[in-house]
């Protein structure tokens, strides 16, 4: 418990701490497969972010709340420093660990984030943006987390990994409907981590490893080049074929990337 608030998590396994971070409208099930490829050389700790799967609370537009959760389960339930493994959204929340967070952090392992997105932002996302909130004037919150994720998970080739998402897998996005339109809702501190300073990732020397799909969505490539370039700690894996959906369509190769950029830090 955290402040009054139940965190639901999962830990498993010796060794160094990986924690792995979900992204919005996720929860621990998505890790569970790549967490059971990596215990054999890892402890793999994973928790629903506050108000997400099993973790109560209401929905949580600041940011600052899940930074401050994330470091409460690095030094509570990994009991010292570990290295960070985010997926989109989640992505972002190691990145602001990385900056507000560095003593805590062996490294941090990101998958697409959609850090600082207003800041860089393009026509596809201006357009996903509009579209979502009309979806919430019209009192749809489905269609609006429909909007999004067929924008995030869509691949350059015109391929659809959250289209082609079997019904069932789609509910546990759905379940989290509140918690993800409360991530973006307008507010200084959101997701898209606005507030946080490259120059404080790049100044804190946690190491980063950037792994990225070679068929994502190009606004991921767009995000990657603006920030390889203002953090020059990070180390790029790149995954041919893969594109935002990759941790669930692909499980093993996901693992291998995250192995490679853990591999990195040490070059």
């Amino acid at each position: 418990m955290l402040d009054g608030v139940d965190l639901a998590y999962e830990d498993r396994g010796d060794g160094d701490a990986l924690v792995f971070l979900h992204g919005v409208g996720m929860q621990i099930e998505v890790w569970q497969p790549i967490m059971d490829l990596l215990v054999a050389d890892h402890r793999v700790i994973a928790y629903d972010l506050r108000s997400f799967g099993r973790s109560s609370h209401r929905p949580v537009a600041d940011a600052r709340i899940h930074i401050r959760d994330a470091a409460a389960v690095i030094e509570q339930v990994a009991g010292g420093r570990a290295t960070v493994v985010g997926w989109s959204s989640g992505a972002g929340l190691a990145l602001a660990l990385a900056a507000e967070r560095p003593d805590l952090l062996n490294g941090a392992v990101v998958f697409e984030p959609q850090f600082h997105a207003l800041r860089y932002l393009t026509i596809p996302l201006a357009r996903t943006f509009v579209w979502m909130n009309v979806a919430r004037l019209q009192r749809n919150p489905r269609r609006a987390v429909d909007v999004f994720y067929e924008f995030a998970f869509a691949d350059r080739h015109g391929g659809n990994g959250w289209t082609d998402l079997p019904d069932t897998d789609k509910q546990r996005f759905y379940d989290n409907t509140s918690a993800i339109l409360g991530a973006f809702a307008p507010h200084p501190f959101n997701a898209l981590m606005e507030h946080i300073s490259t120059r404080k990732i790049r100044d804190g020397g946690v190491p980063i490893g950037y792994i990225l799909g070679e068929d994502s969505n190009l606004f991921f490539d767009h995000i990657h080049a603006k920030l390889v370039g203002q953090i020059p700690v990070t180390r790029t894996v790149r995954v041919p074929g893969a594109a935002h959906m990759l941790p669930v369509e692909a499980p093993a190769v996901f693992a291998d990337a995250v192995r490679q950029a853990i591999g990195s830090f040490a070059r």
